[in-house]
């Protein structure tokens, strides 16, 4: 049976760890507080994090997010992910509240378009995603097995 992908943010670790959900650290930093397993290749780079800082756009971001992942294979990822949590389902966290715009939701947005609706992704606590902050139109009532096309400045990943 395949693990079951959430996103989530950091301070939920100890209800993810209570639900038997083992957390991957996508953030630059993981937290210094507790140790979790980190996967940098989809982390936002230094540069993307000091752009926005210093008053950089949404589209800016999320445009070099996009060609980080499109240098690598959503399935590899899932599987480097299964191997690392021993099949246990998986839980992709940053910092950001659920009701931020996050790189975690576009990055969950891409897994699903890239395994071809293979993998459901909800946020952790959220069945149906309402309330959920969505990259590039995601909106929540669109179905999770049925993710539609992202169209990000007129092209699709």
């Amino acid at each position: 049976m395949p693990i079951k992908i959430y996103t989530s943010y950091f301070g939920n670790l100890k209800k993810l760890t209570a639900n038997n959900i083992f957390p991957v650290g996508i953030a630059r930093f993981a937290p210094r507080w507790s140790p979790v397993y980190s996967d940098k290749r989809v982390a936002p780079s230094g540069n993307m994090l000091n752009a926005r800082k210093c008053g950089g756009t949404v589209e800016g971001f999320y445009a070099e997010y996009k060609t980080i992942l499109n240098d690598l294979n959503a399935n590899d990822l899932v599987a480097t992910w299964e191997i690392a949590s021993e099949g246990k389902d998986i839980a992709l966290c940053c910092y950001e509240k659920v009701t931020d715009d996050c790189h975690r939701h576009y990055l969950a947005r891409w897994l699903m378009e890239n395994l071809k609706g293979n993998v459901r992704i909800n946020e952790f606590g959220y069945p149906d995603n309402k309330g959920v902050i969505k990259a590039f139109g995601w909106k929540p009532e669109h179905d999770s097995y049925t993710p539609q096309p992202l169209n990000l400045f007129g092209e699709s990943i």
